[in-house]
């Protein structure tokens, strides 16, 4: 039973790692097209990185390492660790950015709407964020 729930929670984690990567890949692609800064996931990232070219460089590299883990996983889980940690940190940064945009009732753009309706559109980036830690 304890063998099932590990393989069980480990494709979980390994789903999560993927989708998060996607993400980032389509983050970084969007960056280097334009610059979609008031995008409300990506508004907080700018707070660290101001620069477009080197955050997409940033979320590409995160995406890179953290598929790294992927294939080191079963080897190190400490080294594998490492290689998920900055793309775990981008994915709480955008999950606060998302809790801050409904705590303030507006995009990072300053679209004001309701908390009810940042939440049904922001909530996907905080249990993001959630899970992946």
């Amino acid at each position: 039973m304890k063998s099932a729930l590990k393989k069980l929670l480990l494709s979980l984690g390994t789903s999560v790692i993927v989708v998060a990567c996607l993400v980032h890949l389509t983050w970084a692609v969007l960056l280097v097209i334009d610059n979609p800064q008031s995008a409300t996931p990506i508004h907080w990232l700018f707070s660290f990185v101001p620069n477009r070219f080197a955050l997409a460089y940033v979320l590409a590299f995160a995406a890179f390492a953290s598929i790294g883990s992927l294939m080191d996983l079963d080897k190190c889980k400490m080294r594998a660790f490492w290689f998920v940690a900055l793309q775990q940190i981008i994915m709480l940064v955008s999950a606060y950015g998302a809790y801050h945009a409904i705590r303030l009732g507006a995009y990072a753009d300053g679209t004001q709407v309701s908390r009810v309706h940042l939440c049904g559109d922001q909530c996907a980036f905080i249990w993001a964020g959630v899970v992946q830690v």
